[in-house]
């Protein structure tokens, strides 16, 4: 007879970036442990969010199937002496199986007869091994860190606020580090009711899903995508940035709720690559572009639901500000100078030991260029390829430091150098990684 189960292990917000690798995990794990006990199940769904990871099927055997094993013991000559007596090692083998004369018999093989029996093996409870199993399975979750966080030691992700199992419509007696297996979980922290209990599984899916928890990974993605493309239809955008930090964000919520905010015109005196850098670098926000320029427009994901939203974007607006001032200083300061300022600021910082400063690499990497491919384009391209590296943008490890070659070309366009020297200059770093576009200028 199968049962249905459902376990959820409720923590404190984990990495976006943990999530699913978890999820998985976990879900692999238990498939293991039954499998590895010919226990049949129905499929298991795996669900992650960053306040809960969720096992669900339908239906698992209640044990596993009891099972008929052959033991062989010692071979006849040790188990009879010549007299025609049984040997202490015959006995010894019919008290250690626990079986009777009548139940054992001789086995021909090819060395001779062996003492063998058929046993009956009863199946375990699939219960019983959910028991002695769980912890150890949760415990080896992979996680790329995992910490400590009360007297029991355990090691997770982040720590364990709650744990949920349910088998068919018992709830069993078992703990996970230190938690108690229990029927209340956690819904929205902006919830009017943040904790609840549930009854059974069917109750369980039915108030997650009334209290606005987006289970399924699959389901949050499509409702940021459809969220993004409506926003794009409402400004007349052709283009966002990016579609890699949808994933992310899928995972940094429980309840999607995509909204748009705006930023000072002014500030599109930036390039386009800068602006989306502040935006998606720390605050996970996506820039809107059309006929390739961005838009002072921008789309982003709060998590929870809201009778009113004023607050919340008026609140990412002037976080988005301080960062675009930021930006906006860096820029400022850098295109104060001239292009020789900044390549004689090369010189005060080391390359590698004994090779020089980076105004050295750079003049070899001019007097390299210049051999292979003497023209002014070339030599210019050389020349300006490394200005960036000491430039307020991008020193330091900011968030705009990842478009280091592409702040070089717009720092070299704003000084009046021609389009094919600044696309030289940013392309010079291509391909960034493996598949990644190959240089078109050079």
């Amino acid at each position: 007879m199968k049962k249905p189960f459902l376990m959820e292990i409720g923590v404190e917000e984990l990495p976006a970036g943990y999530i699913n690798n978890a999820t998985q995990g976990f879900e692999k794990a238990i498939e293991l442990l039954f499998e590895k006990n010919n226990i049949v199940y129905e499929e298991i769904k795996a669900f992650g969010t960053p306040r809960r990871l969720v096992l669900f099927s339908k239906g698992v055997e209640e044990k596993e199937p009891d099972k008929v094993v052959k033991i062989s013991g010692p071979p006849k000559r040790i188990c009879i002496d010549d007299n025609g007596e049984k040997t202490k090692a015959y006995i010894k083998f019919l008290e250690k199986n626990g079986v009777t004369e009548n139940e054992v018999f001789w086995e021909e093989r090819e060395k001779g007869e062996y003492l063998t029996v058929k046993k009956e093996i009863k199946g375990k409870f699939t219960i019983e091994l959910l028991k002695s199993s769980l912890e150890d399975i949760v415990k080896n979750i992979p996680f790329p860190k995992k910490m400590r966080w009360n007297e029991s030691g355990f090691l997770f992700a982040r720590p364990i606020r709650s744990f949920l199992f349910f088998w068919g419509e018992e709830i069993p007696e078992i703990s996970i580090a230190g938690i108690k297996n229990s029927n209340t979980v956690s819904l929205l922290r902006n919830s009017d009711t943040p904790k609840i209990e549930v009854k059974n599984i069917e109750d369980y899916f039915e108030k997650i899903e009334n209290g606005g928890i987006v289970l399924s990974f699959s389901d949050r993605k499509k409702i940021i995508e459809e969220g993004i493309e409506k926003i794009m239809k409402e400004e007349n955008a052709d283009y966002f940035y990016s579609t890699e930090l949808i994933d992310e964000v899928a995972n940094l919520t429980e309840h999607p709720y995509v909204l748009k905010g705006k930023f000072d015109e002014a500030f599109l005196k930036l390039p386009g690559e800068v602006i989306s850098a502040a935006m998606s670098q720390h605050q996970r926000y996506f820039s809107l572009y059309k006929n390739g320029k961005i838009l002072n427009k921008f789309v982003f994901v709060a998590n929870g639901i809201y009778k009113s939203t004023d607050a919340i974007v008026a609140g990412n607006e002037r976080v988005l500000k301080a960062r675009l001032d930021d930006a906006e200083f860096y820029w400022d300061e850098d295109t104060s100078k001239s292009l020789e300022q900044l390549l004689e600021k090369l010189d005060n910082v080391v390359w590698i030991e004994g090779l020089g400063t980076l105004k050295d690499k750079s003049e070899r990497i001019e007097k390299i260029a210049s051999m292979l491919d003497n023209n002014e384009t070339t030599r210019k391209i050389a020349k300006y390829s490394k200005i960036d590296i000491v430039s307020e943008m991008i020193k330091d490890g900011k968030e705009f430091t990842k478009l280091q070659g592409t702040i070089a070309k717009y720092y070299v366009l704003e000084k009046g150098i021609e389009q094919a020297v600044a696309d030289g200059i940013e392309q010079h770093y291509w391909p960034k990684v493996w598949g990644d576009k190959l240089p078109e200028s050079l």
